[in-house]
C-alpha cells in the first residue's frame, strides 16, 4: 500500500514514533501533531524524500533532531513547536531552499540559528520563540523580501537591530520580545510599509525612536516597554 499523506494528528498516541515510518517513502504530506508521542525522531524519518508537510508540533518529543534535512528537497511546511527537543538545529534544516513556513517555538533548541536561514528568501513565516538561540541579530540576520511574519522572542539574541528590515518590504508582523538587543532602532525600518506590529519590549534599546517609523501607515501595535532609555525624535 502506498500512501501520499498520512494525517494521525488530534488522537492519544503515547507511544515512540516508529522507525518504520522510514519506509512509507511516496509520503508527501505527514501530521502527527496534538497527540502524546514520547521519545526520539528517528532518524529514517530522512528516507521520506518526498515530504512537502512535516507536522511533529505538541507532543512529548525529545532529544536532539536528527541530521535528515539533506533528503527533504520539496519540504515547504514544518512544525516542530511544543516539544523539548534539545541542542542545535540541524544546519541543513532549509536545505529544501522552497521552505516557506518554520515553526520551532517552545522547545529547547539551543546555539546559532540565523545563519543556518540567512541565504533562504523563501521564508514567509517564521516562529523562533521560546527557544535558547544565541546569536548575533546584526551580522547573521539575512534578507528575506517574502517574509510576512517572524517572531523570534524570548532567546539568547544579542547585538544590534538590523538596518536589514528595511528591505522586507512584505513583513507585517515583527516579534522580538525579551532578547538581549542593544543599541538604537535603526531609521531603515521605516522602509517596511506593511507592518502592522512591531514590539520590540524587555531588551536593552536606547535613543531616539527614530521619526521614520510615522511613515508607516499600517502601523497599528508598537511596543517597546521594558528597555533602557528610549525617546521620540522630534
Amino acid at each position: 500500500m502506498s500512501f501520499t499523506e498520512l494525517a494521525l494528528s488530534y488522537n492519544q498516541f503515547t507511544s515512540s514514533i516508529p522507525p518504520s515510518i522510514g519506509n512509507l517513502t511516496s509520503l508527501s504530506n505527514l501530521g502527527l501533531q496534538n497527540n502524546q508521542l514520547k521519545g526520539s525522531v528517528p532518524s529514517s524519518l530522512g528516507r521520506l524524500s518526498k515530504l512537502q508537510f512535516l507536522s511533529l508540533s505538541s507532543n512529548h518529543l525529545f532529544g536532539s533532531f536528527p541530521q535528515i534535512f539533506e533528503n527533504f528537497t520539496k519540504l515547504i511546511d514544518l512544525y516542530l513547536d511544543e516539544n523539548n527537543f534539545i541542542g542545535y538545529l540541524p544546519y541543513d534544516i532549509c536545505q529544501s531552499g522552497s521552505l516557506l513556513y518554520l515553526t520551532i517555538s517552545d522547545n529547547h533548541f539551543s546555539g546559532p540559528i540565523l545563519t543556518s536561514l540567512k541565504n533562504f528568501t523563501s521564508l514567509f513565516r517564521v516562529r523562533l520563540n521560546g527557544n535558547q538561540f544565541t546569536e548575533n541579530i546584526f551580522e547573521d540576520f539575512g534578507i528575506y523580501p517574502m517574509l510576512n511574519f517572524i517572531d523570534i522572542s524570548h532567546n539568547k539574541f544579542y547585538g544590534q537591530i538590523t538596518s536589514n528590515l528595511g528591505k522586507f518590504t512584505q513583513l507585517r508582523d515583527l516579534r522580538i520580545i525579551g532578547n538581549d538587543i542593544s543599541g538604537t532602532i535603526s531609521p531603515e525600518i521605516g522602509n517596511s510599509a506593511k507592518i502592522g506590529g512591531i514590539d520590540l519590549s524587555f531588551n536593552h534599546l536606547v535613543g531616539e525612536i527614530p521619526k521614520e517609523i510615522g511613515r508607516l501607515t499600517s502601523l497599528n501595535r508598537l511596543i517597546l516597554n521594558g528597555n533602557k532609555t528610549l525617546w521620540f525624535s522630534t
